[in-house]
């Protein structure tokens, strides 16, 4: 039977045997409910600070809410660089109460890297380069991405170099084989989750998604 394992572990590789393939059991709570991140993938928090990705290779997600109970059977696997737990169907997951929402931790823009995958996160500084879907953001530590999906239903906000805005989301990685660039990036989930702290004073990004 699958083992029952603490996400942290598997985030930072504390247990030797927590490898590609391996069967473990996840219980922990929903910071990323479907269909924010597609069909296919949420994103989930156990007690112990630890994250990761749920992959449903087949079957129907059902509808959840952020801070609900999970608890999913499966194997471990890297996908793009991002540590995934992979359930052949929706059986191998059930949902339970719904409880607080895991809260995010505040850490510099330049630690958002390994150590933080799958965790929720805020992190805040000066905007230094804009894209379509995207904005960099540096508190002197380093960039960092903050990625805005298509599927969210909304554009990133109209942020601007030399702003200060705050952003909370899940750590994400997206590493091709063919670029050896860092892919880790703030996975954003609500317009709410960015915020701009100057200007004319804190305002929440309020697009309404969908």
């Amino acid at each position: 039977a699958p083992t029952t394992v603490a996400l942290l572990n598997v985030m930072t590789r504390a247990e030797p045997d927590l490898t590609d393939g391996v069967w473990i059991t996840f219980a922990g709570r929903v910071t990323g409910p479907y269909p924010l991140f597609g069909n296919r993938v949420i994103y989930a928090q156990d007690e112990s600070g630890g994250g990761l990705a749920i992959f449903l290779r087949s079957g129907t997600w059902p509808r959840m809410i952020v801070g609900q109970a999970v608890r999913a059977s499966g194997f471990l696997r890297m996908r793009n660089g991002d540590r995934e737990l992979v359930v052949k169907g929706i059986e191998q997951v059930s949902f339970g109460e719904i409880g607080p929402a895991p809260a995010p931790i505040s850490i510099r823009t330049g630690d958002v890297g390994e150590s933080t995958e799958g965790r929720l996160v805020t992190v805040t500084g000066q905007v230094v380069q804009v894209g379509p879907n995207v904005i960099w953001i540096d508190d002197g530590s380093g960039p960092v991405r903050i990625f805005f999906r298509s599927s969210l239903g909304f554009p990133r906000p109209p942020a601007q170099p030399g702003q200060r805005w705050s952003a909370t989301g899940i750590v994400g990685e997206f590493t091709t084989r063919i670029s050896n660039a860092d892919g880790h990036r703030v996975l954003v989930r609500i317009a709410g989750d960015v915020v701009r702290l100057d200007g004319d004073g804190v305002s929440a990004f309020a697009l309404l998604p969908r």
